[in-house]
């Protein structure tokens, strides 16, 4: 995009066509090295967010059964949480045996 512009830009000043070509060419091998870059260096990452911050893992490194494993893991334990916060506050009454959520 800014060779784009810096090439219109230099075209209308100069009245040189070769300084305007010029510049958009550098414009568009640029554009193309930082797309280049971007691709290399982009990380995708699971976050696990808690009440005092976060952690996040780089995934590049776990395998797929991994990652789904973990995030179960972690949405057993959030609902074991609750479920036992709802039954010490009185909200629901004991859970049954059949309908507790598995231990880890």
């Amino acid at each position: 995009m800014l060779g784009f512009f810096g090439s219109a830009y230099l075209g209308n000043q100069t009245g040189n066509d070769e300084a305007s070509v010029l510049s958009f060419v550098i414009g568009i091998i640029l554009f193309i090295v930082f797309l280049i870059l971007y691709f290399i260096k982009r990380m995708t990452l699971l976050c696990v967010e808690y009440a005092g911050g976060n952690i996040a893992f780089d995934v590049r490194w776990i395998q797929k059964h991994e990652q789904d494993d973990f995030i179960r893991n972690i949405h057993l334990t959030k609902d074991n949480v609750y479920s036992k916060s709802a039954v010490e506050q009185g909200f629901v009454s004991n859970i049954d045996d059949e309908d507790q959520i598995p231990d880890l």
